[in-house]
């Protein structure tokens, strides 16, 4: 069975967030910067651990990726990161045109 899932380190300018993600490709839906994506990027992030280094946001995510295999479960796509080419927001972006 499939689990679809990976943690995700996402660079917002020089922090890291790391996220447990289910259907990452909706983060880069239509293009990394398309308005659909930058809504998944803003409310999958929002709550997630911020860091100033990405060493500490990796020992986070293979954390993670212990604690899942322990519980039973794992991470079907590992550990990966992506650079969202910008600062966290500190409002949602303006709600996407899903019609």
């Amino acid at each position: 069975m499939s689990a679809d899932n990976t943690i995700v380190i996402g660079k917002f300018g020089d922090k890291y967030r790391v996220a447990h993600v289910q259907a990452a490709e909706n983060l880069e839906w239509e293009g990394i910067d398309s308005p659909y994506a930058r809504d998944n990027q803003y409310w999958t992030f929002l709550d997630a651990p911020e860091f100033d280094s990405v060493w500490d946001a990796t020992e986070l995510a293979f954390k993670w990726v212990k604690e899942t295999e322990e519980d039973g479960g794992y991470v079907e796509y590992g550990v990966h990161e992506t650079d969202f080419g910008y600062e966290f927001p500190s409002a949602p972006p303006p709600e996407p045109n899903w019609n």
